[in-house]
This record gives C-alpha cells, structure tokens and sequence, in this order.
C-alpha cells in the first residue's frame, strides 16, 4: 500500500511539475519574420556570431528567461547561449540589411505551364487566323505551312521574352483562359454587327484574344491559383447567364432582325459582367481550385436543372425556362460556394464533387429509363444530380476535415528521462521530487 502510494503521489509530481514547464517559440532572425533558421553560409554573409564555427545550423528561441540562441552541432549536440535585448536588435539589423542586399528571385513557376497551354490555343486559333489575314487565297500547302510556323513562334516568342518576366500559376491560367474567352468575344462582336468578311472577322477576334491575354495577366499579378480559377468561373456564369437572357429576348420579340444584336449582346455583356464580379469577389476569398470546381458543378447543376424540368415538364423551350436557367444558376453557385467557403478543397475532393453529381444524375436516369417515359427519366435524372452534389459536397469536405488533421504539424516535445531517473532516486532518499526542465515544447 505504502508503495502504491509512493508511486501515485510521484507521478502526481510529475504531472504537475509537466504542465507546469516552459513553452518554448522559435524567434525570426530578422524583423519580417521570415528567416528562423540560419545556415553556415547565411551566417557568414551576415557577419553575426564571428566566434561561432563548425555547426549545421542556428536558432533562436524565446523562453521564460529571454531570448537564446541555439547552435546545432554535427555531432548532434546542441549548445545554447543567452541573448541580451541589445544583441538581438544588432543582429536583426545586421541580417536586415543582408536580407535587403539579396537579389529578389522571379515568381516563373507557371512558366512552363503557359507555354504548353498556349500551343493548343495557338495551334486551334492564332495559326489559322494568322493565314486567314495574310494569304487568305493561297494554296492550302502554304497555309497549312504558315500555320504551322506561327503555332511554333507562338511558344518560342513567349519562351524567349519571358526569361525575365514574372508568371506566376495564377497569371499563367488567367492569361491562357481570357485568351479562349478573347476569341468568343471577337466572335460575338463581329456577330452584333453583322461583320461577314472573314479577314475583319478574324483580325476582331485575334485583336479581342491578344487583350484578353495581356489583361488576364496583369489582372493575376496578385491572385492565388484558386483564385485566378474562381474569376473564369464567375466569367463563365456570366457567359451562361447572358446567353440565357438573350434568347428570352429573343424569343419574346420574335423579330428575326434583333436575333444577332439581342443573343450576341447579351451575352457578351454576360461575359463582361461576369469577369468583372469575379475581379471583385476573387481577392476577397483565399479558394483553392477544388473549391472552384465545386463552385461551377453548383453552376452547373443550378441552370441545366430548371431547363431541363421545365422542358420536359411543360413540353416548352420558352423564356421562363431560360429564365429560371438563369435563377437556377445563381442559386447553385451562391449555395455551393457557401457550403465549401471555410473548407480548403484539394483538387481531388473537389473533383469528387462533380464525379458523385454525375454519377447521380446517370443513376437517377438510368432508373427512369426503366419506365420508357421521357418525363420519368428528366425528373429522376434532376434529382439524382441534385443528391449526387449534395452528397459530393458533404463527402468532400470529410474528406478534407481528415486530410487535414493528418497532416496538421505536431510540437516538438522533448523529455528530461536521465532528470526523471535522477528525481526519483532523490525522492526515495529525501522524500522530495525535482526535475529541471522536465518537459520542453516547441512549436
């Protein structure tokens, strides 16, 4: 009994005495906060320490005491020094003033990314309408070869000019993308206005697709990835939302001479519209691309829902079904954009999103199929897509609560074990338990 008490009342000690030990937090070398660990080649660039010699590296750490500095030795032995206040401000000037002497490196990550995304744009549309505006009427081997030749010049060209421009992920998915959206805005300016010579049709859209281009790239000087995607999404929902709207208003004149300036207006001020809303709501969401495609099967789902109930139902393709296309569209993209705002979707879960709404739709008409009925297969199918994003969304984000807490990043705990076996033996001679530093933290 004696003994079992004995042992509850040291790990009582012990417990309390862990709880009751010094956090540790890592101190930057310079005032930004950006360099924790200093190298021996930082080091002796910067100057600081001149006694110091054969480590791997160096830290500093704030304790109870103040700030210390911590030396990593190659044998694995650490040393630590203390840091008066004064020291510390000398040395955060001295590695300030090294920092500011460093060359600041390009952000040329998504070069190589552009550069393959732009030879199918140049192959499918710069080479064509190149030889469209020079040789429109030579020999389709000349074409075929000037073609060619400008699809190529338009990787090298950029390849060449690009050594020392900035082209961040973001820049080179937002270039690339409004030079496809610049292309279809040509397209329906030259079709507001019933331009029908093929040339000025083709310099409109190639003038509209280089500016769309330039303008991606400078409007993605300061956005994320996730959020370069999100402002094509929201151009995109625009795209769809004027298209719909103009074929209501055609519809609803029913004059054949507004049908080009009714659709191609509409939906190039859609397209407008859209870019610019998400110019405005892209810097305020720090997404990620699994989030923004999730956000477009919302889109999705919300427009070709409607249409397709309301088509199948009222056996009509009439300006409420584009209309409530429109609704469905905007109500889809707030309602997925709500559900995942908080959770940072990886490119995989978010593609789950769309795989299970997929699946639901071809699950849900599949069994209306077995009922030979048209309408059956519609709402089945409706319903179906409906609960698959429900469901994708719900499973995407468990998913990602998991991955995350996995990869969440653990402190660094160190325990005094030769101080735990010296503090019971001095408790079994004096009655009296003490460990110094028996439990160190470090985040």
């Amino acid at each position: 009994m004696v003994i079992i008490k004995s042992v509850l009342a040291g790990l009582c000690l012990v417990t309390a005495f862990a709880l009751g030990q010094a956090v540790e937090v890592p101190k930057s070398f310079d005032s930004g906060g950006l360099l924790y660990r200093l190298s021996p080649d930082a080091w002796a660039q910067t100057g600081i320490f001149p006694e110091l010699a054969g480590f791997n590296y160096l830290e500093l750490w704030q304790t109870e005491d103040g700030v210390v500095l911590e030396v990593y030795r190659p044998d694995r032995t650490r040393v630590r020094r203390r840091i008066s206040q004064e020291e510390l401000v000398l040395i955060r000037q001295q590695v300030d003033a090294h920092l500011r002497q460093q060359p600041k490196r390009l952000n040329q990550e998504g070069r190589g990314s552009f550069l393959l995304q732009q030879i199918p744009l140049a192959l499918g549309w710069y080479g064509p309408a190149t030889t469209a505006l020079l040789i429109p009427k030579a020999d389709l081997q000349y074409q075929a070869a000037l073609s060619l030749v400008v699809s190529s010049a338009a990787f090298f060209a950029p390849l060449l000019a690009m050594r020392n421009m900035k082209m961040t992920q973001a820049q080179a998915h937002l270039c690339v993308a409004n030079g496809y959206r610049g292309v279809l805005a040509g397209y329906l300016v030259g079709h507001m206005f019933h331009i029908s010579e093929y040339r000025a049709y083709s310099a409109i859209m190639m003038v509209a697709s280089i500016g769309g281009q330039v303008a991606g790239y400078r409007l993605a000087d300061k956005l994320s990835l996730g959020q370069a995607t999100l402002v094509t999404a929201y151009t995109d929902l625009g795209l769809l939302d004027g298209a719909l709207l103009g074929a209501a208003i055609r519809d609803w004149t029913d004059d054949p001479k507004r049908y080009n300036i009714s659709l191609s207006a509409w939906s190039l001020a859609g397209l407008a519209g859209g870019s610019v809303a998400g110019n405005i709501i892209a810097p305020k969401w720090d997404c990620t691309e699994g989030q923004v495609t999730a956000l477009r099967t919302g889109t999705i789902v919300g427009a070709a829902v409607p249409l397709a109930l309301y088509a199948t139902l009222a056996e009509d393709f009439s300006p409420p079904a584009f209309l409530l296309g429109i609704g469905g569209s905007i109500g889809g993209t707030l309602w997925a954009q709500s559900s995942i705002r908080l959770h940072q979707l990886s490119n995989g879960n978010g593609l789950i999103v769309t795989g299970m709404t997929l699946g639901g739709a071809l699950f849900g008409a599949g069994l209306g199929v077995l009922t030979n009925q048209s309408k059956v297969v519609s709402v089945a199918g409706s319903i179906g897509a409906i609960g698959g994003l429900a469901g994708g969304l719900a499973l995407a984000k468990s998913l990602q609560a998991g991955q995350s807490s996995q990869s969440r990043l653990e402190p660094r705990l160190e325990f005094n074990c030769a101080g735990i076996i010296c503090g019971v033996a001095h408790y079994a001679v004096n009655q009296r338990f003490g460990v110094p530093d028996l439990v160190t933290v470090r985040f």
